[in-house]
């Protein structure tokens, strides 16, 4: 069965390759350092999929290093790291609920208060990057995380 999905995973995305393969001729052009790049992106996506779905922690922690590593803005990073949780997060506590293991009273609460959070952090890591002109607030933010 492990074989199968991996086998399902890889050929998605190879498919999507050659589909797109007009595009992103078009966007790297002879350029081989943006080839060497995109093929990285696939690679380390690959990984970082197993990685995620062996540690079960949806992918935050593992995809946002990676990102950095390949040189992404550290904003760009954040977002499409925390992007990539919100669809694996989903799946994972739709199973959940449906075989009963959650409590929706108790996510209820836990979700005002994740929103209340998520808000203000936002808020003041905004306001930091604001004051300091320094980005790589998100990275240290990451770390402590």
């Amino acid at each position: 069965m492990l074989g199968l999905a991996q086998l399902a995973g890889v050929g998605i995305s190879l498919g999507a390759v050659v589909l797109n393969k007009e595009k992103f001729m078009a966007e790297d052009g002879n350029d081989p350092i943006k080839k060497k790049l995109r093929r990285q992106i696939l690679v380390m996506s690959y990984f970082t999929g197993i990685a995620a779905g062996a540690l079960g922690i949806g992918g935050g922690m593992i995809l946002g290093p990676f990102l950095l590593a390949l040189g992404f803005d550290p904003a760009i990073a954040t977002a499409l790291s925390g992007f990539t949780v919100l669809f694996t997060s989903s799946s994972t506590t739709s199973q959940f609920m449906i075989a009963g293991a959650i409590h929706i009273q108790h996510a209820a609460w836990f979700m005002l208060f994740s929103l209340i959070g998520s808000f203000i952090g936002n808020l003041l890591l905004k306001r930091m990057i604001k004051k300091y002109e320094r980005p790589s607030i998100i990275i240290w933010v990451i770390f402590g995380i």
